[in-house]
Parts: structure tokens; C-alpha cells; sequence
């Protein structure tokens, strides 16, 4: 009886033993494709979709337009991020997908609203506008690693723009120069140069 409980306890520890390499094993290789810039398995941004072989990311035809216009609407809106907001708040900008682009988008991060799906909160909206992936780069880690991946949605002007008055840092990682504090109407808009 006493052998019987000896096995069974070196085998639960050699199987959990296993399934802790499998586990390094595979987190690994998730992590040399994300280095590599390929699909690593995370979530995909709003505007893109996997290729045929679920490797790479390419433009979603459905709703890429649609990130190009909310660059450039922020722009002509001067940098207004409440404006920008307030205009797409409760509308429907994106589309509900076909099945075969739904397949290859995967969990779609938005909102969804009579007729397909919308941008839910201000943060989420400062988000897409300051994510280098919509400039064409891979973003791994909340890091650049491949630079012109794939095909931008939107102009380095315009992403420039967002990225100058909501991001905090830059493409290369410095501190922005130029910071929004304050985006409220009938607030004192206050723009600040920051020379740290």
C-alpha cells in the first residue's frame, strides 16, 4: 500500500513537472513570434484582420476606412478628443462583419450598437489614436518590434498629430513634447510644453 501512494505521488509530480515545461515551452515560441512580428496570439486591433494563413495582420476592408477617418477627423477638430467623442458617441461606425472576416478578426473589442459596433469610452478612443500599429508597425509588449509590418491605416501626419497632443511617449520611446491637460468645452483649454 505504501509503494502504491509512493508511484502515485512521483508521478503527480513528474506530470506536474511536464506540464510546467509545456507550459515555458509554448511561452516561449508565443514570444519569439511576437519578437519576429508575426501573430502571437493576443487580440487584434480594430481595422485589421489575420491573412489567409493567420500569420500576419492586413487591413480589414470592412472597417479600415473607418480608423483613416478617425485620424483625420481628429485632426480637423484640432485635437479635440471630447469632440471627436461626443460626434461618435451611441453611432454606429463599424459594420457588423461577414462570417468569413468575423473568423479571422476574432473578439472584437467594441461596443455593440443597432447595426454593428461603436468606440465605448474616450480612453478607448485615445487609445486607437496613439497605437503605432495603425502606422504600420508591430506592437509586442507595449513595445515596437517591427517597424512597417504591415500596411498603415492612416498617414504619419496625422498619427503624428494624435500622437503629439494623447501620447505620452514617442515612436522611440522619449517623452512627447506637446500634452493636452485639460479636454472639456467650457473649460480653460490648457496646452503645456513639457521640457522634462
Amino acid at each position: 500500500m505504501c509503494s502504491v501512494s509512493i508511484l502515485a505521488s512521483s508521478l503527480s509530480r513528474y506530470a506536474a513537472n511536464f506540464l510546467k515545461m509545456q507550459r515555458r515551452t509554448l511561452h516561449r515560441a508565443k514570444q519569439r513570434k511576437g519578437e519576429r512580428g508575426e501573430y502571437a496570439g493576443s487580440s487584434i486591433a480594430v481595422g485589421f484582420m489575420l491573412d489567409d494563413k493567420r500569420k500576419y495582420l492586413v487591413p480589414c476592408p470592412v472597417w479600415c476606412d473607418v480608423i483613416t477617418w478617425l485620424f483625420r477627423r481628429y485632426r480637423e477638430l484640432d485635437g479635440s478628443l471630447y469632440e471627436l467623442y461626443t460626434e461618435i458617441r451611441g453611432t454606429c461606425l463599424f459594420p457588423t462583419l461577414p462570417d468569413d472576416i468575423q473568423a479571422r478578426v476574432g473578439y472584437i473589442q467594441l461596443s455593440p450598437v443597432p447595426g454593428g459596433y461603436t468606440i465605448s469610452s474616450q480612453s478607448a478612443l485615445k487609445y486607437i489614436l496613439v497605437n503605432p500599429i495603425y502606422l504600420g508597425h508591430k506592437v509586442y509588449r507595449k513595445r515596437i518590434v517591427k517597424y512597417n509590418a504591415h500596411q498603415p491605416l492612416t498617414s504619419k501626419d496625422n498619427y503624428e498629430y494624435a500622437l503629439a497632443r494623447l501620447g505620452e511617449v514617442d515612436l522611440v520611446g522619449g517623452r512627447t513634447v506637446y500634452r493636452v491637460c485639460i479636454d472639456i468645452p467650457h473649460a480653460r483649454r490648457r496646452c503645456k510644453l513639457d521640457r522634462q
